[in-house]
């Protein structure tokens, strides 16, 4: 019987892009040290940059490893915003799964990108979609992510039972209540991110540069 195909799949972050314009300073990036690292029959480039950047960059990656390398165009209105980026990773997942029966092993990396897209990995990898983790930094190369406990049961059950308002607040790094910030009235996605942005800021003693129209 043949063995598992081997796919990994990973957001395209800052860092690769810099390593392809040939920044010294970050080495080849997380994406290029994994595919020298280990073995992928294909790889998975999701992208939030302008296509002719990806291009750019997978054009750039290919030499580097012997896989097929395949970019997914996903725009985000920002690469915090979980809920677009669970939406977007499913997506390509679900297409990297449904074509044709074939048996494959995923590999999520989560070292490119934000955070908020290595949470995302890390979730779905231990519920909806499970996968192998690993991540890369020039000092330590490319090793397998081992979670010290089971997510799917000590973490996620809890994690539903919360209202949709306090997961809200939990992920975008909010205090537990703000309510000076109750009287301020919005309704657009861009200012939903500047009084959250704020609600963050204002937990901490820093100085704060406002600018812009009043």
């Amino acid at each position: 019987m043949p063995a598992a195909k081997r796919v990994m799949l990973c957001w395209i972050g800052n860092t690769d892009l810099k390593a392809a314009a040939g920044n010294i300073a970050v080495g080849l990036g997380p994406i290029a040290q994994a595919v020298e690292s280990l073995q992928f029959e294909e790889i998975h480039l999701i992208s939030n940059f302008p296509q002719v950047q990806a291009a750019a960059y997978k054009e750039w990656l290919q030499p580097r490893s012997t896989g097929f390398i395949t970019v997914h165009e996903r725009k985000l209105s920002g690469p915090t915003e979980f809920g677009e980026i669970y939406e977007a990773v499913v997506s390509v997942i679900e297409a990297v799964q449904s074509k044709g029966k074939r048996d494959i092993r995923l590999t999520y990396h989560l070292s490119p990108g934000t955070p908020a897209m290595a949470a995302v990995w890390l979730l779905l990898a231990k519920t909806r979609f499970p996968a192998e983790l690993i991540e890369s930094s020039q000092a330590a190369g490319v090793r397998k992510v081992t979670i010290p406990f089971d997510i799917s049961v000590d973490f996620l059950p809890d994690l539903s039972q919360k209202p949709d308002e306090q997961l809200e607040r939990l992920m975008q790094g909010l205090s537990p209540a703000a309510p000076e910030f109750e009287a301020i009235i919005h309704r657009s996605s861009v200012m939903k991110r500047v009084v959250a942005k704020a609600r963050r800021v204002a937990l901490r003693s820093v100085p704060v540069l406002i600018e812009g129209e009043s």
